[in-house]
């Protein structure tokens, strides 16, 4: 079982006045509500089991969960309504609900990030069978409070810079390095176990610290994750910028993983984004067969920027009710078709061939990016 669990049940008082009317988890970044967004990404991931707890506002993320359909993935609540039991008490009530033999990813909904939430589960179970009871997701960053780590990157303390207090559970603390918490972590079923005898309501925080002696818990650091804690109204613009980003390049990541597994350039951009337009991959790669080697290998436009003029004519339809459509989808193809052509050179799959400007795989990233971007 694959199963995940989403703290959605804070107060979210750094975002009002939004979170007067509404809950954290459904605050929307770029129209879609941040639990969406979690959602969405641990669907991808192949996740088959979530659990969301519910407290502030707990009606509406009941009747937004109504709403979602995620094919293989089913998803429960935990109600909160009766206390809030902070991060710890919100996993412990939740146990009932989980499978007692599997491991449990534990992500906040208001963080966002980049990472490869497969990935991180990949590795984590890796590491848990060497031993590891919890994988925390860490990073170095400016913050008040850390998490301490030996050379070996076992938890060893914790520490609030602005008060300095130090927590650890040994009379002298090792050469240790401060690492600031993501609020994504990895528990596995031994663990989960143990909290059976602590209180409804306590911080993870604290039950990392005390179970520390007993337990290997362990570090995940990755430089190149990028994380946002959406805390505060300030944030919000930012979170929709750096979402957009990740779409994009989500979206060439994927168009190259494809076409680097042996799909055309043409089939491996348009079946990026078939998902997005509820087209079946059999559907999407018969309408993309043509194109490859320049439209059937007669040297003529380059496939990978045919998919991509596929992808913006789903973006962009144009509707005979709508004088203003045409003008649209042409601006926009126009746009991509130049960007397109001062990136690679070309446009002709003949002339790209002789360019050799990064390759094929390089026109299909070009291509998806631009189809993604504009």
């Amino acid at each position: 079982m694959k199963q995940a669990m989403v703290f959605a049940a804070g107060l979210g008082t750094r975002l009002r006045p939004l979170t007067d009317t509404m809950p954290k988890a459904l605050v929307p970044i770029a129209g879609e509500p941040l639990l969406g967004i979690l959602l969405t990404k641990l669907h991808r991931a192949g996740f088959e089991r979530v659990v969301v707890n519910v407290h502030h506002f707990a009606e509406q993320i009941e009747s937004y969960l109504q709403g979602q359909h995620f094919s293989g993935m089913e998803i429960l609540v935990s109600d909160e309504r009766d206390a809030l039991l902070e991060t710890g008490g919100g996993l412990r009530r939740a146990l009932p609900l989980l499978d007692p033999d599997a491991p449990v990813l534990v992500h906040n909904v208001d963080i966002l990030s980049n990472l490869d939430l497969e990935a991180f589960w990949q590795d984590g179970m890796a590491m848990m069978a060497q031993g590891a009871a919890a994988v925390l997701l860490v990073r170095e960053r400016e913050t008040s409070r850390y998490f301490l780590f030996d050379s070996m990157n076992h938890l060893r303390g914790w520490e609030n810079r602005k008060t300095g207090e130090v927590r650890t559970y040994e009379k002298q603390v090792p050469q240790t390095r401060s690492l600031a918490f993501s609020g994504i972590h990895l528990l596995a079923p031994e663990l989960l176990q143990s909290m059976a005898d602590w209180p409804d309501q306590f911080p993870i925080v604290d039950f990392y610290l005390q179970q520390a002696p007993n337990y290997s818990i362990v570090a995940d650091e990755r430089a190149d994750v990028q994380l946002l804690d959406v805390g505060k109204v300030a944030s919000l613009n930012e979170a929709a910028s750096m979402l957009a980003d990740w779409k994009v390049q989500e979206k060439e990541n994927t168009a190259v993983a494809l076409f680097k597994s042996g799909y055309t350039c043409s089939q491996a951009v348009f079946l990026a984004f078939a998902e997005d337009y509820g087209l079946s991959t059999q559907t999407a790669l018969a309408l993309a067969s043509s194109f490859s080697g320049g439209v059937a290998r007669t040297g003529e436009m380059c496939g990978a920027v045919s998919g991509m003029l596929m992808v913006l004519g789903l973006k962009h339809p144009i509707d005979p009710t709508n004088p203003m459509s045409k003008q649209q989808n042409f601006q926009c193809v126009q746009e991509a078709m130049a960007s397109f052509r001062m990136s690679q050179g070309a446009i002709r799959c003949d002339e790209l061939l002789r360019l050799r400007k990064g390759g094929c795989a390089a026109c299909v990233a070009c291509a998806a990016k631009l189809a993604a971007a504009l």
